[in-house]
């Protein structure tokens, strides 16, 4: 097994080191190609931008000091916003691959976020030079990341949160009710929300509504009307407004 059943923890081989068979930058747009399959190696990501990011049909909000690992047969899916620039390595595993390490999916890691960049850029220029060590360093990384509290990505209360949210999305839930249930004031939970995922609770809330209905437009037969009362947008013109003002088109268009 490569990957938890919820697709938020993969299970990395500890004992073998990562043949590295790609290291470089990538640089993507909205209208780039969005959805990759590598079906016999890993895929590790630091990330530069703020994007939606999917593993199969698990959702993550990425922000600039985010690192992802995506595991071979998984398909990867990106909602890029605008320029977007990451570093990326490709890596295979061979031999004794029965002990493994548990590792968060997606790690936030911005508090160290420099350090992971000089990792990245120094494994890159090496790759075409030395790639021995260039994987050396990249093991390096994958031990460091299982055993680091940043694997542990968010604050506490900020779990709280976004696990509210995640339940409540088909209510019309109030900031300031999310804040008391997460024992917090409403500027601290704004706070928390900015250091890890970048944008306010509200931004919040509208990304997940905004992603949960594309997915249900494009996936299921259920009404425009159907999907907005399931992402708690019980006005047909404020759903059919945000969609276009987010995705940029209609939600019939999206079908």
């Amino acid at each position: 097994m490569t990957v938890s059943a919820d697709r938020r923890y993969v299970f990395i081989p500890m004992d073998v080191r990562p043949s590295l068979t790609f290291a470089n930058t990538g640089v993507f747009f909205p209208e780039s190609n969005s959805k990759f399959l590598l079906p016999d190696r890993w895929a590790l990501h630091l990330y530069r931008y703020a994007a939606e990011f999917m593993l199969d049909e698990t959702s993550f909000l990425i922000a600039p000091g985010t690192i992802s690992i995506t595991p071979p047969g998984v398909r990867s899916t990106y909602r890029f916003r605008g320029r977007s620039e990451h570093y990326c390595f490709h890596f295979q595993f061979s031999g004794d691959t029965s002990r493994t390490m548990k590792i968060p999916a997606v790690i936030d890691v911005r508090g160290a976020m420099a350090a992971y960049v000089d990792i990245f850029q120094e494994s890159i220029r090496l790759f075409s030079i030395n790639p021995l060590h260039a994987e050396i360093k990249a093991w390096d990384l994958l031990l460091t990341l299982s055993d680091t509290k940043a694997a542990e990505r968010f604050h506490a209360v900020y779990r709280r949160a976004v696990a509210y949210i995640e339940s409540h999305l088909h209510e019309d839930t109030g900031i300031a009710s999310i804040a008391a249930k997460a024992d917090v004031s409403v500027s601290h939970l704004t706070r928390l929300f900015k250091r890890y995922a970048q944008m306010t609770p509200a931004a919040y809330i509208r990304a997940r509504r905004m992603s949960i209905s594309r997915y249900l437009l494009e996936k299921t037969d259920l009404s425009v009307k159907e999907v907005a009362f399931r992402v708690g947008i019980r006005d047909l013109q404020v759903f059919n407004k945000i969609t276009r003002r987010f995705f940029g088109h209609s939600p019939r268009n999206l079908r």
